[in-house]
């Protein structure tokens, strides 16, 4: 006879990666979180259950969904904080939902902060990561919960 332990597991990632485009003056950007990760949060916090592999773009859940990404993803300069628009998301077959996002049209000034602390306040070993693409260079950073943002400088 054997008997088997079943335990959630105990890291968490979110992962984002930014290009701006020069063309477009846009940064366009995905955001991948594990599904059960941020449905899970909304059903300790919010006490909703919801389901996002299961909504349409349109949805009251893809709004609440998205009110929480964009409060908790965020490019900031002195001046001004980008704006992102939700193009649309996917949930894959792994277990991951890829948000899409762009931003307005708006120019990439050098230094910005980040503030990626995707479900930090929930999972406190969360650990996000973010790469941005500028000018055929990558920029990488990653969060804890205990540095939520980073300030990136362009070469």
């Amino acid at each position: 006879m054997s008997s088997a332990l079943s335990m959630a597991h105990d890291y968490f990632f979110a992962f984002a990666e930014l290009e701006y485009n020069e063309v477009t003056q846009r940064v366009e950007a995905t955001v991948m979180v594990t599904t059960h990760d941020l449905e899970k949060m909304f059903e300790m916090n919010e006490n909703q259950i919801i389901r996002i592999d299961a909504q349409q773009k349109d949805s009251a859940t893809t709004k609440l969904v998205n009110n929480y990404i964009l409060e908790h993803f965020q490019l900031k300069t002195a001046q001004q904080t980008y704006q992102f628009q939700l193009i649309g998301f996917e949930t894959a077959l792994n277990g991951i939902t890829n948000f899409y996002y762009e931003s307005d049209p708006i120019e990439l000034i050098s230094p910005f902060s980040i503030q990626f602390d995707i479900l930090m306040d929930q999972y406190p070993q969360q650990q996000n990561k973010i790469t941005l693409i500028y000018r055929d260079k990558s920029y990488t950073n990653d969060f804890l919960s205990n540095q939520r943002t980073a300030t990136i400088k362009l070469d």
